[in-house]
């Protein structure tokens, strides 16, 4: 059920904070789905400037685990001046008061340091941020409390959000006193699926005021749109200064954990809504998508022409030596052919795996054993096709090759089954003779995951060594790992080997 009826004689307040910031566009969501009908009144506190992030604002510098080395809020941002006039025309006919301050992002800088020292920052972000951000807060409710007394109104709900927000629904709910309705998620994900949940609340324990936070990160919230009844606003009275006494009193400096240990003194019972879409608009982010656009569209329609035009070439060949270091693991025989036979000592160390599929030398399997053992010890598997460890739909072994002559669609390649780690891969399938075949579908699956990289590959015959190399990703450990070549009719090649390395 909205809380917008048609019925309700007293409005909706929007209350809107901080730095004007992209709003022209997240504007006309906003007046479709919350300010339509003229159900709402609208209202602004901020600063005379703003600062201009882009849709690659939030990326920042990440380690392999996505932990911030640098996150990109760490610094101060440059700012422009806003044109509060032309924002005022943009929400003309619903904005009932606003005020622009003076307040540089310098000043709440010179506060956080006398707070709090850079150590007890988390995750990079910047306590001048979020100071700036609860003064904005308690300067629009201060500004909409004045102006409820002065022309002796009230109102039903108070929605306290963001001037950059694109929504997709008009936040539906039934608003209870003692209450505070919170979005669960922002955004979507890279195939327009909505994400769900919020940032999680830090641990923290005061016996001097009796707030506690449980650890574990079981809790979350969400500052970018809260909504409480009218009755319920004055809580959010002098909000920064609370905040203040706060970040004085070692809480956690994230601004979730500063409002949800609010809420909780304030007896607000947090409800969150997974059915609620939306998120932060940032310059340069396509206005329109659809399936068009996404990877899921290589599932639907895998020969769409769109997926043509982004078709992967084939790489340059991986030399083996970017996998493991041949003179080492066999240095022995390394040794001794270098003595007989330059050639073939050549031979072992450019391409080992080459060298033990051509070799006719049972003397060479413990050479080979060795080989497979480092491999491993260097997070590589050698799966060769000799030993049938590489599967066809259209082909037999002849030799140490798997000849693979196709007369219908079918996958030329699959397997090896492989069980492996999360982490990130590359692999390796390497092709003893030209192939017949303008392009491919090659794909990579597992058990849990059914669909980890798929691409379409053009292949030509002048490309050097005639290997396929293939970077990816798993995201949880998984079992019967395949590589996948899907070929057409007329398809033909021979299969020597597939090596599979985790790499950093």
């Amino acid at each position: 059920m909205s809380f917008f009826k048609k019925n309700e004689t007293k409005k909706n307040a929007v209350l809107f904070f901080g730095m004007l910031r992209n709003y022209e566009i997240p504007s006309e969501s906003i007046k479709n789905k919350i300010l339509y009908k003229g159900d709402c009144d609208v209202f602004y506190f901020g600063p005379k400037e703003t600062d201009l992030p882009n849709k690659e604002y939030a990326i920042g510098i990440q380690d392999k685990d996505g932990f911030f080395i640098k996150n990109p809020k760490e610094d101060l941002q440059e700012t422009v001046p806003v044109n509060i006039e032309n924002f005022c025309a943009v929400y003309d006919g619903y904005i009932k008061d606003f005020r622009a301050h003076d307040k540089k992002t310098g000043y709440f800088e010179e506060i956080s340091r006398s707070l709090r020292p850079r150590e007890d920052w988390l995750m990079g972000l910047n306590p001048a941020r979020m100071l700036s951000m609860f003064y904005n807060i308690d300067g629009v409710v201060k500004l909409f409390v004045d102006y409820c007394k002065k022309n002796k109104k009230s109102y039903k709900n108070v929605i306290i959000t963001r001037t950059d927000i694109v929504t997709y629904t008009d936040f539906p709910c039934v608003v209870s006193d003692g209450e505070i309705h919170i979005p669960s998620g922002e955004g979507f994900s890279s195939n327009g699926e909505k994400h769900i949940g919020n940032a999680s609340v830090f641990f923290y324990k005061n016996m001097l005021t009796g707030d506690y936070v449980s650890g574990g990160r079981k809790d979350s919230f969400n500052d970018q749109v809260m909504i409480v009844s009218f009755n319920e606003i004055n809580k959010f009275c002098n909000i920064y200064d609370q905040i203040l006494e706060l970040i004085k009193a070692k809480a956690p400096l994230s601004p979730e954990t500063l409002l949800f240990i609010l809420c909780k003194r304030s007896g607000l019972n947090i409800v969150a809504h997974p059915e609620w879409a939306y998120e932060i608009y940032r310059d340069g982010k396509k206005e329109i998508t659809s399936i068009m656009d996404i990877e899921d569209l290589k599932n639907i329609d895998r020969y769409n022409p769109r997926l043509q035009e982004n078709k992967l070439q084939v790489q340059d060949c991986i030399p083996m030596a970017d996998f493991v270091r041949v003179d080492s693991i066999n240095s022995i025989l390394y040794k001794y052919l270098s003595k007989v036979s330059s050639r073939k000592a050549n031979k072992l160390k450019n391409n080992p795996a080459k060298f033990y599929l051509d070799s006719k030398s049972y003397m060479n399997k413990l050479p080979e054993k060795a080989f497979r053992k480092s491999l491993k010890k260097n997070d590589a598997v050698l799966f060769l096709a000799k030993y049938g460890e590489i599967k066809s739909d259209c082909g037999e072994i002849n030799g140490n090759s798997l000849i693979i002559r196709s007369t219908k669609e079918c996958f030329g390649v699959y397997g090896p089954f492989a069980n492996l780690q999360k982490g990130n891969y590359i692999s390796k399938l390497f092709f003893s003779e030209k192939i017949n075949a303008e392009q491919v579908t090659i794909d990579v699956v597992s058990n849990e995951v059914k669909e980890i990289l798929i691409k379409n590959i053009s292949l030509t015959d002048d490309y050097s060594q005639r290997n396929i190399d293939l970077k990816w990703t798993l995201e949880c450990d998984v079992s019967g790992l395949e590589v996948r070549i899907f070929v057409p009719s007329g398809f033909s090649c021979a299969v020597d080997y597939l090596l599979i390395k985790k790499i950093s």
